[in-house]
């Protein structure tokens, strides 16, 4: 059973850190994109109840941060 605990827990790890990975550069990019398309991405993740609630709130920031809500 230790085996499996260990791959678990790595596999559990590395998930957390590919999400945070993957939120650090979806920052990044709305950083770097354009007032329109921030304000597109805003419509997209306000609207999908489905999505990760740190892409809305790093969308949402971005948004607020240029002045555009």
């Amino acid at each position: 059973m230790g085996f499996f605990d260990t791959l678990s827990g790595a596999v559990n790890y590395a998930a957390q850190n590919g999400s945070e990975t993957f939120i650090r550069n979806y920052k990044e990019r709305l950083r770097k994109a354009s007032d329109s398309v921030v304000r597109e991405k805003w419509d997209e993740v306000n609207s999908n109840y489905n999505i990760d609630d740190r892409i809305r709130e790093v969308t949402e920031d971005e948004m607020r941060r240029r002045g555009l809500l």
